[in-house]
């Protein structure tokens, strides 16, 4: 993906919020795109938004 070598905390919210967000993607899609960023960043922060997004997904929260 372009722009994954170093990613502000804001660009990181944006694509966090696309990806939740997406009416095209799946919800095992998102899932799994999320944990990559996940593991992409230190930011404790971004990783707790990240995991309750994916908590989220997995319980039919969001719309899926």
């Amino acid at each position: 993906m372009k722009g994954d070598k170093k990613m502000g905390n804001m660009a990181m919210m944006n694509k966090i919020w696309n990806i939740t967000n997406s009416r095209i993607l799946k919800t095992d899609d998102k899932i799994k795109m999320l944990e990559d960023l996940k593991n992409k960043t230190d930011d404790k922060v971004l990783i707790k938004i990240i995991e309750l997004d994916i908590e989220n997904l997995r319980s039919g929260v969001c719309n899926g």
